[in-house]
């Protein structure tokens, strides 16, 4: 009898020991002030705390990469800053990420291989999305940049098949060498920034993209330039201009940040007969206030068809 008792008593510490070890191995440190918790039965990684997540030199250094097959989804809390390099490479269950308004950076290969993901929203307030942030994420079907990046690294969306189109806003200076290739479902990418730096001679953005594939800006932009390089040439479709001519001594220009259109000179502005004929025509959606000078004497017909944008007038 007291070897039973003495029996059970010495499982049931294992048995605490043991969970107590498991417990233990499902959370932890992955930054200065910032921590983690993996349910391993529900799949839910959650990084909680403030300040920036670590930057993981390796995939094995990451404290949860071991489990990385179990993880589905990762709710980020509101106080981190950052996602570190390689934080989530390889997790290729993972379907779902809540990034909070609070991060500010994408690191270097911090979803790389994540073929589950179909969408992600990455808030307002993120200014860098790093070298192969996205690399392989061969499910993303969609991307929603917002206008507070700065900058598109180095491969970062390499071999996201299931794009199929993509706007790059007006806030992106630079798009780094290879960030779009092999993203061989992708017809259109959309350069709002007309004098954004695009690549390099020998790295190609935008190669094994979709046949028929078509880069999109403004006239005279780099990406006009780019569409026409001898490396890689492809299709280029015209935003528009963004100044130019609207009467004999009448001129435009658009200010695509700010969506301001300004005319200017002296005399009538042109009556257009078509709305196509008008110069801002393609981008009239974008058009949200017009200036005109004192000197103009008339509106042209049509000028401002369909300018759905559009919410002031002087």
């Amino acid at each position: 009898m007291k070897r039973t008792l003495w029996a059970i008593l010495i499982l049931s510490v294992l048995s605490i020991l043991i969970c107590g070890a498991a417990l233990a191995d499902g959370s932890g440190s992955c930054g200065d002030g910032v921590n983690w918790t993996l349910n391993t039965s529900t799949g839910v990684l959650t990084i909680s705390g403030s300040g920036a997540m670590t930057d993981f030199s390796r995939p094995v250094d990451v404290p949860w990469y071991n489990d990385r097959d179990s993880i589905t989804s990762v709710s980020i809390g509101s106080g981190v800053t950052s996602i570190g390099n390689g934080a989530f490479y390889g997790c290729g269950g993972l379907t779902s990420v809540t990034i909070p308004g609070s991060v500010t950076g994408i690191g270097n290969r911090a979803f790389y291989g994540c073929t589950g993901l179909s969408s992600i929203a990455i808030p307002n307030g993120v200014t860098s999305i790093s070298t192969g942030a996205f690399y392989g994420c061969a499910g993303l079907t969609s991307i929603a940049i917002p206008a507070s990046v700065t900058s598109i690294g180095n491969s970062a969306f390499f071999g996201c098949s299931g794009l199929t189109s993509v706007t790059i806003p007006y806030s992106v200076t630079v798009i780094g060498s290879m960030a779009f290739s092999g993203c061989t479902g992708l017809t259109s990418v959309t350069i709002l920034n007309p004098d954004c730096a695009i690549g390099d001679t020998y790295y190609v953005v935008f190669a094994n993209c979709a046949s028929g594939f078509t880069l999109r800006g403004w006239a005279g932009s780099t990406a006009e330039t780019y569409a026409a390089n001898t490396v890689n040439p492809c299709a280029f479709q015209s935003l528009g201009s963004l100044s130019g001519s609207c009467g004999d001594d009448v001129t435009y220009s658009f200010n695509p940040v700010t969506g301001e259109m300004t005319i200017s000179g002296t005399g009538m502005m042109t009556d257009y007969n078509n709305d196509t004929d008008v110069p801002w025509y393609s981008y009239r959606d974008s058009i949200t206030s017009v200036a005109i000078g004192s000197s103009v004497t008339t509106i042209g017909s049509r000028a401002f068809y369909h300018c759905t944008g559009l919410t002031s007038i002087t």
